[in-house]
């Protein structure tokens, strides 16, 4: 069975095995869930009743802080032509779970979803504004979980590599349990950072590049849809709303329109 992210699968696998080993900069699973997906963003904002609703709520704020850095850190690696090192197969994995490709007769809207920030994102802003993305070779890829953790630790203390990672950062603020995959990276000597920390340490104005963001993501959208990409439908539209929502609390009649996933 197809899924949401068969392009992306056949890409990761054809990418340069040279580049994967010369990874500068490692991103865990949960900042490339972030980057790719956004369905539990608008459900949650869902269940508060409205967009400006979701605004004023703490439990949104950190959410969409969560998305927000980590789409811009995205976008800040790719300017800066940086080759991102993730567990390519654990990614592939989640973003099955989240999106596979529905069977006849099935709601697809989380497909479509995933699918138009997938290939719309990653191939129309991103990649050729310089992103690279590889999935590490010498990893076992049957790892999920704690055991991927481990694979991803072994590789930024060997390759001496800055670790990127939202774990153990929750609502309540940092964990402060040694099992996290931060906290075991910081012990073990790893420059281990949450998408925000890093942007600070690179001095990085993440309203600038919001801004910049959206600029090319509008662009990237037109250029798609005069491309035929999904067949033009209607949920291209969606994209650039958005991330204006998500990025500069631009509050817009068209996210009422947005399909939710099931």
């Amino acid at each position: 069975m197809g899924t949401a992210t068969d392009e992306y699968i056949e890409r990761l696998a054809s990418v340069d095995p040279a580049t994967n080993v010369h990874a500068e900069i490692l991103f865990d699973t949960n900042v490339m869930m972030e980057i790719y997906t956004v369905a539990d963003l608008l459900k949650l904002g869902d269940e508060l009743g409205s967009a400006e609703a979701a605004l004023g709520s703490p439990r949104y704020r950190w959410r969409q802080e969560r998305s927000k850095h980590s789409t811009v850190l995205a976008w800040h690696v790719a300017k800066c032509r940086q080759v991102v090192g993730i567990l390519g197969s654990e990614v592939i994995a989640l973003l099955e779970r989240i999106a596979g490709k529905p069977e006849p007769g099935k709601d697809g809207t989380s497909y479509v979803l995933a699918a138009s920030r997938v290939r719309v994102v990653r191939e129309f802003v991103l990649i050729p504004n310089g992103w690279r993305e590889g999935g590490l070779i010498e990893i076992d890829h049957r790892k999920e979980g704690t055991q991927a953790d481990h694979e991803l630790l072994r590789i930024a203390i060997e390759d001496k590599l800055p670790l990127i990672t939202w774990e153990g950062y929750s609502e309540g603020g940092f964990s402060s349990s040694p099992k996290s995959l931060r906290n075991k990276a910081k012990a073990a000597g790893v420059a281990a950072y949450t998408p925000k920390e890093y942007l600070e340490a690179e001095g990085v104005n993440v309203d600038e590049q919001c801004a910049e963001f959206v600029a090319a993501c509008t662009k990237g959208v037109d250029e798609a849809k005069a491309q035929g990409m999904l067949g033009g439908h209607e949920v291209l539209d969606d994209i650039v709303p958005l991330y204006r929502y998500i990025l500069l609390d631009v509050v817009n009649d068209a996210l009422a329109h947005i399909p939710r996933p099931a």
